[in-house]
């Protein structure tokens, strides 16, 4: 009987362990997850503004050459 209750306590003791280890490792990715997708939004917000920099500047020029051409 008393084997049986420490094994039951011991058992417990061990889920509860467990647990709270992988509450850590799930805070811990949450953590590194956001800033992953922190970085993911700057870098995506510069490739934005380099797209569209690239196409004023390429719509510019091809109006510019446009009344060039016409004139």
């Amino acid at each position: 009987m008393r084997k049986r209750i420490y094994g039951q306590a011991l058992t417990s003791h061990y889920v509860k362990g467990v647990t709270c280890y992988l509450e850590r490792v799930a805070e811990e990715l949450n953590r590194n997850f956001k800033h992953i997708i922190e970085c993911i939004k700057k870098y995506f917000a510069l490739v934005l503004i380099g797209v569209a920099q690239y196409i004023d500047r390429t719509y510019r020029m091809w109006r510019f050459l446009w009344h060039e051409r016409r004139d």
